[in-house]
Formats: structure tokens, sequence, C-alpha cells
């Protein structure tokens, strides 16, 4: 079963939502961390082509977090900005680099509306 962060990466490899990144160059490294594991992901931007592997190395700007926080992210569930603020998210390098690459996250999901009750007509 993919996971919400492989999909994530699928997506953009595909070059879906890639336009966001038109005129950005770069290399930026996602490391994601559960427990003692590490995941590595590294996205290559030349002008806004896109390119994405899972693997570590070098790279302009350097991200760490843990890995259910970007799932939130990718999810439309957290603010990766937000998240930033509160030191939830570590940059290294060119900061700039992941302030814009959070603009392929997805909004936050529609909120629900409540449900007239039945007897709304007043009574208690």
């Amino acid at each position: 079963m993919t996971d919400a962060i492989e999909t994530f990466f699928d997506r953009l490899r595909a070059g879906e939502r890639a336009a966001v990144l038109a005129g950005v160059t770069g290399r930026m490294r996602i490391d994601l961390r559960s427990g003692r594991a590490i995941d590595h992901w590294l996205i290559a931007v030349e002008r806004g082509e896109v390119n994405v592997s899972h693997r570590g190395g070098p790279a302009d700007s350097v991200v760490r977090m843990e890995r259910a926080l970007f799932e939130g992210m990718v999810q439309g569930r957290v603010n990766a900005m937000a998240a930033t603020l509160r030191g939830l998210v570590l940059t290294e390098g060119h900061t700039n680099m992941f302030v814009k690459f959070q603009r392929l996250f997805p909004g936050p999901p529609p909120k629900r509306r409540p449900r007239a009750r039945a007897d709304a007509g007043g009574r208690r």
C-alpha cells in the first residue's frame, strides 16, 4: 500500500503542480525521522523542472522533521509555515527553497458544516 508521502512525491515526479516552482533552481533534501530511522528525499529543481529521488546527497537546503509531521503537510492537515515557526521543522542552507516548496502542499480539508437538528424550532 502506498502512503501519502510516496503518493505526494509520485505526483511531483509526474509534474503535478510543478508550475508552482517555475523559476526556482536548487536542490533540497528532506530528512524524515521515524524513531531511529531516517528517510531521505532529494528534490532537484531546475527552473521549474522537478526531479525527485528517494536518497540522500548534498543539497542547497536541508529540511528535517518527523515523518508524521510531513505526512500531515502533504495531506493538508498541517501548515508547513506554522510548523516551521514552532520549531518543529529544522532548516539549513537556503531556507527560501522550503518556503517555495511548501506551496505544493494542499490546503486544509474543507470544514464539515454542522447538521441541522430536528428540533431546531427553538424548543429546549
